[in-house]
Protein backbone atom coordinates (compact mmCIF):
# COMPACT_ATOMS: atom_id res chain seq x y z
CA UNK A 1 0.00 0.00 0.00
CA UNK A 2 1.04 3.62 -0.36
CA UNK A 3 -0.59 6.31 1.97
CA UNK A 4 0.22 10.65 1.36
CA UNK A 5 -1.30 13.22 3.50
CA UNK A 6 -2.36 15.52 1.46
CA UNK A 7 -3.21 18.23 3.98
CA UNK A 8 -3.51 17.99 7.65
CA UNK A 9 -4.28 20.55 10.54
CA UNK A 10 -7.19 22.73 11.68
CA UNK A 11 -8.26 24.14 8.38
CA UNK A 12 -8.61 21.25 6.42
CA UNK A 13 -7.37 17.24 6.37
CA UNK A 14 -7.56 14.81 3.52
CA UNK A 15 -5.19 11.52 3.34
CA UNK A 16 -4.63 9.28 0.23
CA UNK A 17 -4.23 5.81 0.22
CA UNK A 18 -4.01 3.11 -2.32
CA UNK A 19 -3.22 -0.30 -3.01
CA UNK A 20 -2.57 0.10 -6.15
CA UNK A 21 -6.21 -1.12 -7.46
CA UNK A 22 -8.15 0.74 -4.84
CA UNK A 23 -7.43 4.77 -4.02
CA UNK A 24 -9.59 5.75 -1.38
CA UNK A 25 -9.29 9.01 0.69
CA UNK A 26 -10.00 10.17 4.60
CA UNK A 27 -12.45 13.25 5.12
CA UNK A 28 -12.59 15.64 2.02
CA UNK A 29 -11.12 18.62 4.18
CA UNK A 30 -9.46 20.66 1.14
CA UNK A 31 -10.96 22.08 -1.92
CA UNK A 32 -11.79 19.79 -4.78
CA UNK A 33 -9.22 21.52 -6.60
CA UNK A 34 -6.44 21.05 -4.18
CA UNK A 35 -7.31 17.60 -4.24
CA UNK A 36 -7.25 17.28 -8.15
CA UNK A 37 -4.19 19.22 -8.15
CA UNK A 38 -2.51 16.84 -5.51
CA UNK A 39 -3.37 13.81 -6.97
CA UNK A 40 -2.27 14.87 -10.25
CA UNK A 41 1.26 15.24 -8.78
CA UNK A 42 1.45 11.24 -7.96
CA UNK A 43 -0.50 10.22 -11.45
CA UNK A 44 -3.81 9.46 -9.50
CA UNK A 45 -7.20 10.49 -11.29
CA UNK A 46 -9.81 11.58 -9.06
CA UNK A 47 -12.04 9.43 -11.43
CA UNK A 48 -10.38 5.74 -9.89
CA UNK A 49 -11.23 7.16 -6.37
CA UNK A 50 -13.59 3.61 -4.95
CA UNK A 51 -14.63 5.43 -1.96
CA UNK A 52 -14.39 8.27 0.39
CA UNK A 53 -14.47 7.92 4.57
CA UNK A 54 -14.93 10.48 6.83
CA UNK A 55 -13.88 10.21 10.61
CA UNK A 56 -16.36 12.86 12.14
CA UNK A 57 -18.57 16.15 11.65
CA UNK A 58 -16.02 18.66 12.80
CA UNK A 59 -15.92 20.95 9.24
CA UNK A 60 -11.91 20.92 8.63
CA UNK A 61 -12.56 17.17 8.10
CA UNK A 62 -15.72 17.64 5.38
CA UNK A 63 -16.26 21.11 4.50
CA UNK A 64 -15.98 20.53 0.61
CA UNK A 65 -17.40 17.04 0.62
CA UNK A 66 -20.73 18.39 -1.26
CA UNK A 67 -18.60 19.59 -4.18
CA UNK A 68 -16.21 16.97 -4.30
CA UNK A 69 -19.20 14.39 -4.55
CA UNK A 70 -21.14 16.59 -7.14
CA UNK A 71 -18.06 16.67 -9.33
CA UNK A 72 -16.85 13.23 -8.38
CA UNK A 73 -19.77 10.70 -7.04
CA UNK A 74 -18.21 8.00 -5.08
CA UNK A 75 -19.15 5.79 -2.29
CA UNK A 76 -19.45 7.62 1.31
CA UNK A 77 -18.87 5.94 4.08
CA UNK A 78 -19.52 7.47 8.00
CA UNK A 79 -20.53 6.57 11.02
CA UNK A 80 -24.90 6.93 11.17
CA UNK A 81 -24.55 9.96 13.46
CA UNK A 82 -21.84 11.70 11.57
CA UNK A 83 -23.74 11.36 8.43
CA UNK A 84 -26.51 12.68 9.91
CA UNK A 85 -24.81 15.63 11.50
CA UNK A 86 -23.01 16.43 8.09
CA UNK A 87 -26.50 16.26 6.18
CA UNK A 88 -27.61 18.82 8.89
CA UNK A 89 -24.71 21.25 7.98
CA UNK A 90 -25.27 21.20 4.05
CA UNK A 91 -28.83 21.39 3.79
CA UNK A 92 -29.77 24.74 2.11
CA UNK A 93 -27.08 23.32 -0.24
CA UNK A 94 -29.00 19.89 -1.01
CA UNK A 95 -32.38 21.84 -1.54
CA UNK A 96 -30.83 24.58 -3.50
CA UNK A 97 -29.14 22.19 -6.05
CA UNK A 98 -31.17 18.97 -5.25
CA UNK A 99 -28.16 17.14 -4.08
CA UNK A 100 -27.80 14.63 -1.40
CA UNK A 101 -24.94 12.10 -0.03
CA UNK A 102 -25.86 8.67 -0.85
CA UNK A 103 -24.22 7.33 2.68
CA UNK A 104 -23.33 3.78 3.21
CA UNK A 105 -23.30 3.51 7.33
CA UNK A 106 -20.90 1.52 9.31
CA UNK A 107 -20.50 0.34 12.70
CA UNK A 108 -17.38 1.49 14.30
CA UNK A 109 -16.01 -1.39 15.63
CA UNK A 110 -16.71 -4.03 12.98
CA UNK A 111 -14.71 -4.28 10.23
CA UNK A 112 -15.32 -3.84 5.94
CA UNK A 113 -14.51 -5.01 2.83
CA UNK A 114 -14.30 -2.12 0.32
CA UNK A 115 -12.34 -3.88 -2.45
CA UNK A 116 -9.19 -5.67 -1.91
CA UNK A 117 -9.22 -3.31 1.39
CA UNK A 118 -10.31 -4.41 4.73
CA UNK A 119 -11.40 -1.12 6.68
CA UNK A 120 -11.91 -1.21 10.38
CA UNK A 121 -13.31 2.17 11.84
CA UNK A 122 -13.29 2.53 15.56
CA UNK A 123 -14.29 5.32 18.43
CA UNK A 124 -11.76 7.74 19.51
CA UNK A 125 -12.93 10.19 22.13
CA UNK A 126 -13.43 13.20 20.71
CA UNK A 127 -16.58 15.87 21.27
CA UNK A 128 -18.35 14.92 17.66
CA UNK A 129 -20.86 12.00 18.00
CA UNK A 130 -19.71 9.21 16.12
CA UNK A 131 -16.06 10.01 15.80
CA UNK A 132 -13.80 7.05 15.02
CA UNK A 133 -10.24 6.52 13.54
CA UNK A 134 -9.59 3.24 11.03
CA UNK A 135 -7.01 0.94 10.35
CA UNK A 136 -6.81 0.20 6.63
CA UNK A 137 -5.26 -3.31 5.67
CA UNK A 138 -4.32 -5.11 2.58
CA UNK A 139 -1.64 -7.71 1.80
CA UNK A 140 -0.21 -8.37 5.26
CA UNK A 141 0.46 -4.31 5.39
CA UNK A 142 -1.71 -2.07 7.92
CA UNK A 143 -2.30 1.69 8.36
CA UNK A 144 -3.58 3.18 11.04
CA UNK A 145 -4.87 7.05 10.53
CA UNK A 146 -5.89 8.34 13.97
CA UNK A 147 -6.75 12.07 14.13
CA UNK A 148 -8.91 14.45 16.83
CA UNK A 149 -8.85 12.33 19.92
CA UNK A 150 -8.19 13.80 23.47
CA UNK A 151 -6.73 10.74 24.91
CA UNK A 152 -6.41 7.14 24.28
CA UNK A 153 -7.85 4.04 25.17
CA UNK A 154 -7.54 0.16 25.18
CA UNK A 155 -9.10 -0.13 22.63
CA UNK A 156 -7.18 2.43 20.23
CA UNK A 157 -4.24 0.44 21.66
CA UNK A 158 -5.33 -2.26 20.17
CA UNK A 159 -6.10 -1.46 16.68
CA UNK A 160 -2.79 0.45 16.19
CA UNK A 161 -0.82 -1.69 17.28
CA UNK A 162 1.26 -3.55 14.30
CA UNK A 163 0.54 -0.78 12.09
CA UNK A 164 3.70 -0.66 9.01
CA UNK A 165 2.75 3.09 8.69
CA UNK A 166 0.13 5.49 11.22
CA UNK A 167 -1.45 8.85 10.96
CA UNK A 168 -1.37 9.94 14.52
CA UNK A 169 -2.54 13.33 15.93
CA UNK A 170 0.04 15.37 17.58
CA UNK A 171 -1.77 18.61 18.06
CA UNK A 172 -0.13 20.18 20.80
CA UNK A 173 2.71 21.22 22.88
CA UNK A 174 1.36 21.43 26.16
CA UNK A 175 3.08 24.63 27.54
CA UNK A 176 2.70 26.18 24.25
CA UNK A 177 -0.96 25.79 24.34
CA UNK A 178 -1.33 26.98 27.98
CA UNK A 179 0.99 30.06 27.58
CA UNK A 180 -1.31 31.30 24.56
CA UNK A 181 -3.61 34.04 24.20
CA UNK A 182 -6.39 31.41 23.80
CA UNK A 183 -9.40 32.02 26.01
CA UNK A 184 -9.19 29.72 28.83
CA UNK A 185 -12.52 27.63 27.79
CA UNK A 186 -10.70 26.68 24.94
CA UNK A 187 -7.47 25.58 26.76
CA UNK A 188 -9.49 23.22 28.56
CA UNK A 189 -11.35 21.91 25.29
CA UNK A 190 -8.28 21.13 23.62
CA UNK A 191 -6.38 19.71 26.43
CA UNK A 192 -9.36 17.85 27.73
CA UNK A 193 -10.25 14.32 27.19
CA UNK A 194 -12.70 15.21 24.44
CA UNK A 195 -10.31 17.68 22.68
CA UNK A 196 -6.73 16.54 20.95
CA UNK A 197 -4.03 15.24 21.62
CA UNK A 198 -0.28 16.53 22.86
CA UNK A 199 2.73 15.89 21.72
CA UNK A 200 3.76 14.06 25.34
CA UNK A 201 0.35 11.77 25.04
CA UNK A 202 0.87 10.70 21.97
CA UNK A 203 4.46 10.15 22.62
CA UNK A 204 3.22 8.25 25.97
CA UNK A 205 1.00 6.38 23.70
CA UNK A 206 3.41 4.84 20.87
CA UNK A 207 5.69 3.72 23.97
CA UNK A 208 2.81 1.74 24.86
CA UNK A 209 2.34 0.63 21.22
CA UNK A 210 3.26 -2.16 19.42
CA UNK A 211 5.50 -0.14 16.59
CA UNK A 212 8.03 -3.50 15.86
CA UNK A 213 6.47 -2.90 12.26
CA UNK A 214 5.92 0.63 12.09
CA UNK A 215 8.36 2.23 9.32
CA UNK A 216 6.75 5.67 8.76
CA UNK A 217 4.78 8.01 11.52
CA UNK A 218 2.94 11.07 10.31
CA UNK A 219 2.95 13.41 13.28
CA UNK A 220 -0.54 14.92 12.04
CA UNK A 221 -3.13 18.11 13.13
CA UNK A 222 0.02 20.39 14.62
CA UNK A 223 -1.66 23.02 15.67
CA UNK A 224 -0.39 26.39 13.85
CA UNK A 225 -0.22 28.75 17.43
CA UNK A 226 0.61 25.83 19.81
CA UNK A 227 2.71 23.54 18.25
CA UNK A 228 5.51 23.41 15.67
CA UNK A 229 7.83 20.58 13.98
CA UNK A 230 10.80 21.24 15.97
CA UNK A 231 8.42 20.22 19.30
CA UNK A 232 7.48 17.19 17.72
CA UNK A 233 10.88 16.27 16.92
CA UNK A 234 12.31 17.10 20.18
CA UNK A 235 9.54 14.55 21.61
CA UNK A 236 9.86 11.59 19.07
CA UNK A 237 13.68 11.88 19.83
CA UNK A 238 12.58 11.52 23.53
CA UNK A 239 11.20 7.90 22.56
CA UNK A 240 15.19 6.42 22.18
CA UNK A 241 16.08 3.00 21.05
CA UNK A 242 12.48 2.84 21.15
CA UNK A 243 12.09 5.32 18.13
CA UNK A 244 13.05 3.08 14.95
CA UNK A 245 10.57 3.85 12.35
CA UNK A 246 10.62 7.18 9.92
CA UNK A 247 9.23 10.41 10.69
CA UNK A 248 7.06 11.84 8.00
CA UNK A 249 6.77 15.58 8.44
CA UNK A 250 2.54 16.93 7.16
CA UNK A 251 1.68 20.43 6.78
CA UNK A 252 -1.56 22.51 6.63
CA UNK A 253 -0.41 23.62 3.15
CA UNK A 254 1.53 20.80 1.27
CA UNK A 255 1.06 17.16 0.25
CA UNK A 256 3.74 14.85 1.93
CA UNK A 257 5.83 12.64 -1.02
CA UNK A 258 3.29 8.99 -1.90
CA UNK A 259 4.83 6.81 0.91
CA UNK A 260 5.28 3.16 -0.65
CA UNK A 261 5.06 0.58 2.72
CA UNK A 262 6.46 -1.82 0.02
CA UNK A 263 10.13 -0.29 0.81
CA UNK A 264 11.60 1.70 4.05
CA UNK A 265 14.13 4.27 2.20
CA UNK A 266 13.42 7.24 3.58
CA UNK A 267 15.70 8.70 6.62
CA UNK A 268 14.41 9.09 10.26
CA UNK A 269 14.07 13.06 10.88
Amino acid sequence: MKISVLASGSKGNCTLVSSGKSNILVDVGISTQRICKSLSKIGIRPESLSAVLVTHAHSDHFQFLNTFLKRYPVPVYASEETASSIDLFFRDYFNKYAFSIDWTFFNPGSSFALDDLLITPFEVPHDANGAVAFTIESENQKIGIATDLGCTTNSILYHLSGCDAMVLEMNHDRRMLMDSDRPPMLKSRIAGKLGHLSNDQAIEFLESLDTSRLKYLFPAHLSDECNDFSCVKAAILSMGKKRCFNVVATSQNEMTELVDLAVNNLKAT
